[in-house]
């Protein structure tokens, strides 16, 4: 009888060791799995910020690209009014050779920026600027949605049942989903843009 008992406690224990070991590993396993969610949201989120920086370096990349364009293009209108001027009132060859050379450097500096922009055009500029803040819309508008994505598994992984208990145990919070500031839903205006932007 004592053996059986002494067996049977075994049995206990063993069964309790193996049962806290369980839980034990089941534990660790949820707590790493939530983790590596919340470090997924965290590179999501991130992701979204560097769109959204982007976006702002662009449009004033391209606005000062316009903005040099547009002296550029002014000079040179300038200059060879200048040497029409010039030609006219036959004046002397060294004048006008300064002003031929002035030109040619300006144009030097117009094919420069067109290199350095290609969608930049003297016909116009404002289409290309259009284009690259679509396209950074576009990609902050794509990011946003991997985010929310993200947040929507995570939150759903935080209600279903064995996570939501190990959530509470753990104080796993649900994540709010990314929304557009106030002021972003208002469409924003070029001429604002333009005006606000660093001569």
């Amino acid at each position: 009888m004592m053996m059986l008992k002494i067996r049977y406690n075994k049995k206990i224990i063993i069964l309790m060791l193996l049962l806290i070991t369980i839980v034990m590993l089941t534990n660790r396993l949820v707590y790493n799995k939530f983790v590596d969610e919340e470090h997924f949201l965290l590179i999501s989120k991130s992701r979204v910020e560097i769109e959204i920086q982007r976006r702002h370096d662009v449009v004033t990349r391209c606005i000062d690209a316009i903005r040099q364009y547009k002296q550029v293009e002014g000079d040179i209108q300038r200059h060879l009014m200048e040497l029409n001027a010039l030609i006219e009132r036959k004046a002397s060859k060294a004048e006008q050779t300064r002003v031929e050379n002035e030109v040619m450097k300006l144009l030097t500096e117009m094919k420069i920026l067109r290199e350095s922009y290609p969608d930049l055009r003297a016909d116009n500029p404002y289409l290309a600027i259009m284009r690259h803040i679509q396209h950074a819309g576009a990609r902050i508008m794509e990011e946003r949605l991997n985010f929310n994505e993200r947040v929507y598994e995570y939150n759903t992984m935080l209600r279903v049942f064995p996570y939501d208990v190990f959530a509470l145990i753990y104080d796993f919070k649900q994540e709010p989903f990314f929304e557009a500031p106030l002021n972003a839903l208002k469409v924003p205006s070029f001429k604002e843009l333009y005006k606000n932007t660093a001569m």
